[in-house]
């Protein structure tokens, strides 16, 4: 609940500097049909560019995120559709490493305390065939995203090197054990959490949460790319803060959400070195 908290300040405080002009690229909220009053987050743009997935909290009340329900998008005509397959009470959602599979995750309430519980769902032949990841093999995490080879990047709040983003190999079938994507990620006293990876690994964006923010240390969405020394970060400040990162070359646009509406901004204004 601590950490909901700080989110809630984190993210309202995001909203004032997006919404009041300190930051310094102009970020549009996406149109009424997805944005209402209620609140939207995990975006995720296909890969074609031309749809898009997201969560919607079915009240205002905050917290709201065990509560929330999926939609479907389109970015040509505003149509919107709610997705029933994957039941009611989401956590977060994402495409796959294609437009036919989809990962999401639930937040199980118990009285002993929650769980985070991945799904992977696969389409066919007009059917979601979902697999319980956490239940077959052991990956317990949110906020996945899945690679050009199925390897998995996803955040566990209770991992083997504590709380972080962590990647697991796709082993055709199943995962190896999940690796601590390391300390220039997921660095003490800060929670990293919700990673856009390059289909072929070699950089990435993700969100940032400070628990003590100094001028150096700000809570933000972070760029990171790998070289033979591991991972190299560095804040994106010219975004407010966020999470959800999205990415669509094809559409040319960058989604996040500041936990109340989705918004997008040109790719180009961010001025990063992607590469492949």
């Amino acid at each position: 609940m601590l950490f909901l908290r700080s989110l809630f300040i984190a993210v309202l405080f995001g909203w004032i500097n997006l919404h009041h002009g300190f930051a310094q690229i102009t970020c549009e909220s996406l149109n009424a049909s997805i944005n209402t009053g209620f609140a939207e987050d995990s975006p995720s743009i296909s890969n074609d560019g031309k749809a898009l997935i997201f969560l919607r909290s079915k009240s205002d009340d905050w917290p709201s995120s065990i509560y929330k329900h999926a939609y479907w998008a389109s970015l040509e005509t505003n149509e919107v559709q709610k997705l029933t397959s994957f039941g009611d009470s989401l956590y977060t959602i994402s495409f796959g490493k294609d437009d036919r599979t989809i990962l999401f995750s639930k937040r199980i309430v118990h009285q002993d305390g929650d769980q985070i519980v991945l799904y992977r769902a696969e389409l066919d032949s007009g059917i979601w065939k979902t697999i319980n990841l956490t239940e077959r093999y052991g990956l317990k995490g949110s906020y996945a995203h899945e690679v050009a080879d199925g390897s998995l990047y996803f955040y566990d709040f209770e991992g083997e090197k504590g709380s972080g983003i962590y990647r697991a190999q796709f082993l055709n079938p199943g995962f190896n054990e999940p690796q601590w994507q390391g300390d220039n990620i997921s660095t003490k006293g800060t929670t990293a959490f919700d990673a856009w990876v390059a289909k072929h690994e070699s950089w990435m964006i993700y969100s940032k949460y400070f628990e003590d923010t100094t001028e150096e240390m700000k809570s933000g969405f972070y760029h990171a790319r790998k070289n033979d020394n591991g991972w190299q970060s560095a804040r994106i400040d010219i975004l407010p803060y966020g999470w959800g990162a999205s990415l669509s070359m094809k559409s040319g646009y960058f989604y996040f959400t500041d936990g109340d509406d989705i918004l997008q901004c040109p790719i180009s204004s961010l001025n990063l070195p992607f590469g492949n």
